[in-house]
């Protein structure tokens, strides 16, 4: 019953006269072992492994490494949280006394980001891009029909 080298002292469970089959519950009542004195412990220095991301090769393109699920390629932007504001009374402009706060809440702006194909690093790709970036120009689009290039002289 007693472990080498464990250091513990397991005099306490000799004559132990709860052994045997207990009628009221039904079970077959088994010695708890307690510890009574030291234990030794053992400590493994593990090393930690460096970060994969240096063995990783980066892209050429910066815009690359940046990319993460709903977020704008062209620009960065992303999900923001502010605070969803509560009021009651009325303006004092409007003549009231003005308005109180009655409560805040956190809540998410989500910019207008569209899943478009366009050109990343001279190859098509369908990437998450803002409309803001559409509207200014910074997308280009992939040639779908080169022009003339059917027409034979």
């Amino acid at each position: 019953m007693r472990p080498a080298g464990d250091g513990a002292d397991y005099t306490h469970m000799a004559g132990h006269g709860n052994l045997g089959w207990n009628s009221a519950s039904g079970n077959f009542n088994k010695p708890k072992p307690r510890l009574v004195g030291p234990r030794l412990l053992t400590i493994v220095i593990v090393p930690i492994p460096p970060p994969a991301a240096q063995f990783r090769p980066q892209p050429q393109d910066s815009r690359e490494t940046l990319v993460m699920a709903k977020t704008c390629v062209f620009t960065g932007r992303k999900a923001v949280f502010g605070n969803k504001k509560t009021y009651r009374g009325k303006a004092k402009y409007l003549g009231g006394v003005g308005k109180k706060i009655t409560g805040t809440s956190r809540r998410k702006f989500k910019p207008n980001l569209q899943k478009v194909l366009c050109m990343v690093d001279g190859v098509a790709k369908r990437v998450w891009v803002s409309a803001a970036a559409i509207h200014s120009g910074l997308v280009v689009k992939p040639v779908k029909v080169k022009p003339f290039g059917d027409v034979k002289v």
